[in-house]
């Protein structure tokens, strides 16, 4: 599963991301600017998200969160490699792994794989989540069709 993730367009639209995070977070020093790949990677879709339901565009909404789902288990392939930096970086340098400088720095590096779980759980709460609400709200939309037509 994690070549197929790896290999996947949406994780090439999330790494573009996530090395933009890096840069983004450059004025808050250097735990953040490592931490900010893959913060940035999760909270780019969760704002995309939350404007799609504030703006009653619900259905967008649920199909972001589907992309929040694959941006936490797309991140918890990299958290799960912290110990044993096997991935590909696009530095070609096993010492700039983002997860294995937090948790090292963090004194956590033991805990990867269960902080990678953690992250696997949780997007495929949202992919199912996801599912769910676009069901509900592809329904109402053709409710409200079926009244006006």
């Amino acid at each position: 599963m994690r070549d197929q993730i790896m290999s996947s367009f949406l994780h090439g639209f999330l790494l573009v991301v996530h090395e933009a995070g890096h840069m983004l977070m450059d004025p808050l020093g250097e735990f953040f600017i490592i931490l900010g790949g893959t913060l940035w990677q999760i909270l780019l879709p969760i704002v995309i998200m939350v404007y799609f339901f504030l703006s009653r565009q619900s259905y967008s909404g649920a199909l972001v969160l589907f992309l929040v789902g694959f941006s936490l288990v797309d991140a918890s392939v990299y958290v799960g490699d912290a110990s044993a930096r096997l991935l590909p970086l696009i530095t070609f340098d096993k010492s700039t792994h983002d997860w294995w400088n937090l948790l090292r720095t963090l004194g956590l590096l033991e805990y990867d794989k269960i902080l990678a779980g953690l992250f696997y759980v949780q997007g495929w709460l949202c992919f199912l989540l996801a599912c769910y609400l676009g069901v509900v709200f592809s329904q109402r939309q053709e409710e409200k069709i079926y009244i006006v037509t």
